[in-house]
């Protein structure tokens, strides 16, 4: 018998419309990042707009918020967070792939009190007994300057499971000055949960150096409160 032929490759921007298709096309093979320019950037700030990740302006010039976006865009469909799209960014924003479910993993349903913390959703649950006993919006490691070099990358959040080991109203920081954490619930030597009148400010169109950021002081001084020393805590990004 003859063999059977293979079925013509699909073409992964044939849903689009002429011109969007074309578009698309244009900006698969370009990367995008920080200070970025042009008409990939335009349609990247338009198609993350869409999506409710950038809320301010498509200038068709890539900012510190706007590479923030690609991260979190990244982060909510189980791409590799880099802050740069490339095809794997593009095709996603092209297919519309909707963000990856809340699915909480089985480290974060156990006995007792856990902080989880889910990249992807940017969100922190506060559980006890596997139950979920309070949500609070968060803001994770991004697209920053370092505090003393000025240089500019990706500062990750780190996946994994930690225990709290101390909490203070106004830690000391050497890189940050006094006033930066406020409410610090320490897990990890660089990480903690704390307040950031950052993110209270500006919201998403910055980002932490790692640590989790509550925008909100009430929340944070009520996980301060209520969270023991050895509570775990408990970081992952949702997996496609």
């Amino acid at each position: 018998a003859p063999p059977t032929p293979e079925p013509p490759p699909v073409d992964p921007l044939a849903g689009l419309g002429k011109k969007e298709r074309a578009a698309f096309r244009r900006c698969l093979s370009v990367a995008v990042g920080p200070g970025s320019g042009g008409p990939c950037a335009a349609l990247l700030q338009k198609k993350l707009k869409q999506v409710h990740l950038h809320p301010w302006a498509v200038t068709g010039r890539m900012t510190v918020a706007g590479v923030n976006a690609v991260l979190n865009y990244q982060r909510s469909r189980g791409l590799k967070p880099t802050g740069v799209a490339t095809r794997a960014t593009w095709l996603a924003l092209a297919a519309r792939a909707p963000a990856l479910p809340v699915e909480l993993p089985k480290k974060c349903l156990t006995k007792g009190i856990v902080i989880c913390v889910d990249q992807g959703h940017r969100r922190l649950f506060w559980m006890r007994d596997g139950k979920v006993v309070r949500t609070v919006k968060v803001r994770l490691g991004g697209y920053n300057s370092h505090p003393k070099t000025g240089t500019w990358r990706v500062f990750p959040t780190a996946n994994g499971t930690w225990r709290v080991y101390d909490k203070q109203v106004d830690p000391k920081s050497e890189n940050y000055g006094s006033g930066a954490m406020p409410y610090s619930v320490m897990f990890y030597p660089d990480m903690y949960v704390h307040y950031s009148p950052g993110f209270h400010s500006v919201g998403y169109a910055g980002s932490s150096h790692g640590c989790v950021n509550v925008g909100s002081l009430s929340d944070a001084i009520w996980i301060f409160r209520h969270t023991p020393i050895g509570t775990r805590v408990h970081i992952f990004t949702p997996r496609a």
